[in-house]
């Protein structure tokens, strides 16, 4: 339920899974590119994003660029020397720090406001 909500900004490459975690604007690739692809390409399931990026480009597949187009709009993030970066995407998708009232108001029940609630609660 809250995996949703959960975002890599991505820095260093070497934190964020490159299937399986949510990193580039297309969520995570797991749902876009087969399993099967993935191992038939010689790839496994515990790679981070740095394992997929080679002189500043991704290493995919040839043929991905065909049968997945998407891939071609992900922007190979800029390395720097800090960590990559879990963050918490509200329901509006920007991203914050992910205080605990702040994922709680993304993920808590929202009700109408009653106007008259007043009558019935009073000290």
């Amino acid at each position: 339920m809250v995996r949703q909500f959960f975002i890599y900004r991505i820095r260093d490459r070497k934190t964020a899974l490159a299937w399986y975690d949510q990193w580039c604007h297309l969520g995570p690739l797991c749902e876009i590119i087969s399993l099967e692809d993935i191992v038939n390409t010689g790839y496994n399931h515990q790679e981070k994003v740095s394992d997929l990026v080679s002189n500043a480009t991704f290493t995919w597949s040839p043929v991905w660029n065909l049968k997945y187009p998407g891939l071609a709009s992900i922007q190979t993030p800029h390395m720097d020397d800090l960590d990559d970066k879990l963050m918490w995407k509200g329901t509006d998708n920007v991203e914050q720090g992910g205080s605990v009232a702040c994922i709680w108001e993304s993920i808590r029940p929202h009700a109408q406001n009653i106007e008259w609630f007043e009558v019935v609660w009073f000290t």
